[in-house]
């Protein structure tokens, strides 16, 4: 890991978005980096004598679970199940305040399913072009 300025620096994409004080999302691009932000807030509640709810505490792999799924099931039940997912996030964490983060993290969210969706088969299936039009066809939640 690179360091400056003492602090640890993380590998790749990570974006942190809060909903409460007590409640939010850590996404990031390497599951190392999710790893060691995971581990980071433990520490840093036992100083305040706090602890994380370790029931809901949970690393979630959106890039294994599409990976996973792309041939398992039609596309356009990929496609429905990914909205539904996407749905209730956006509908959690989508307050005023995190939009842009939101955005953020619906816009990797989307890349990730570009990328295995493209990989159903020996011959690519979409370009981003052709994936967009997918896309409008069947929008994703508040896009």
């Amino acid at each position: 890991m690179d360091r400056r300025n003492g602090q640890t620096c993380l590998q790749g994409f990570c974006r942190i978005l809060i909903r409460y004080a007590d409640d939010g999302v850590v996404c990031c691009e390497y599951e190392a980096d999710a790893l060691r932000i995971r581990q980071s807030p433990g520490k840093r509640l036992e100083k305040l004598k706090l602890h994380l709810n370790e029931d809901k505490t949970k690393l979630k792999r959106v890039n294994e679970w599409a990976k996973q799924i792309r041939h398992e099931k039609p596309m356009k039940e990929i496609w429905k199940i990914f909205k539904t997912k996407l749905r209730g996030y956006v509908q959690y964490y989508g307050v005023s305040h995190n939009i842009e983060k939101v955005n953020t993290i619906l816009y990797w969210a989307t890349k990730i399913m570009f990328k295995w969706l493209n990989r159903r088969s020996q011959r690519k299936s979409f370009t981003w072009e052709k994936f967009r039009l997918f896309m409008r066809a069947d929008p994703l939640p508040y896009q």
